[in-house]
């Protein structure tokens, strides 16, 4: 069967070109970050980079991960939750060797719940489960002796995607995109860098979020039922990509290396 490709435009180029004005919306559209929701089976993301660094460690919510936290004897680690969250209460697996303290903080962003951790022997671990009005996490705590979390922080793009389109609605008195976001959808792999860190859409586009700061940027493509494969436009914002359409099938891909994305129905 022939493959038949069709290849539109300049790909990609409109993301170096984006407009110096921008509104509100579009600013908000920009803060998109998030790990891969590939499946319902738990996900557990993990802040050792930023351990070995012994920097602040930033994750993206999602309902059914779990996030490694790395902490360190006589030190505080520190767990910054969303401002729009009240705290229902905390509960740890080993509260005899780990001590942790909730309470309340003052930040740019508004009064934030924090949770201060503390391990008092090396070499241990435990969970903390923090259950919210809005979003419970589910946390392993390790001591460690040379990595460490100093802070811990998260962002939830799915609930700034819903503010951005509340804004848009008021600000251009437009329909709003259904509130409904769809998650279902799988990789076949996630070995490569531009493995996607979360896919979803919004009943009329499609969004694939990419870590930051990527030196390469992946090609996309539709997989037509006949197997051909079509490149689609699309456009960035920051690190996510956005597709005007709804798919079925798709790649990503970057010379020999690909990436198959399956819309689960």
């Amino acid at each position: 069967m022939r493959k038949k490709i069709f290849i539109i435009g300049l790909l990609l180029a409109s993301s170096l070109n984006i407009m110096a004005t921008q509104t509100e919306a579009d600013k908000l559209e920009e803060q998109f970050y998030n790990q891969i929701k590939t499946s319902k089976t738990p996900i557990v993301v993990s802040g050792y980079k930023s351990a070995k660094e012994q920097t602040e460690a930033n994750f993206v919510y999602n309902d059914n991960s779990m996030y490694t936290i790395y902490c360190r004897v006589n030190y505080l680690t520190s767990i910054f939750l969303n401002p729009d969250e009240e705290l229902i209460g905390t509960s740890g697996g080993d509260t005899t060797r780990w001590s942790r303290k909730e309470t309340i903080t003052g930040t740019e962003d508004g009064k934030r719940i924090l949770i201060l951790v503390k391990p008092h022997t090396i070499g241990v671990k435990t969970n903390l489960v923090i259950s919210t009005n809005k979003r419970t996490y589910q946390v392993q705590l390790i001591s460690d002796k040379a990595l460490y979390n100093p802070i811990v922080k998260w962002s939830y793009p799915q609930t700034e995607f819903l503010n951005m389109q509340e804004y848009r609605e008021r600000e251009e008195n437009t329909t709003v995109l259904p509130t409904d976001l769809n998650y279902n959808y799988t990789i076949n792999t996630n070995k490569y860098e531009f493995t996607p860190l979360q896919i979803f859409d919004d009943g009329k586009k499609t969004y694939i979020v990419f870590r930051e700061n990527m030196q390469e940027l992946p090609v996309f493509y539709i997989l037509e039922d006949r197997k051909e494969l079509l490149i689609t436009n699309n456009r960035f914002k920051k690190n996510v990509m956005i597709i005007d359409r709804l798919f079925q099938k798709a790649e990503l891909r970057i010379g020999k290396k690909k990436i198959r994305i399956t819309k689960e129905r």
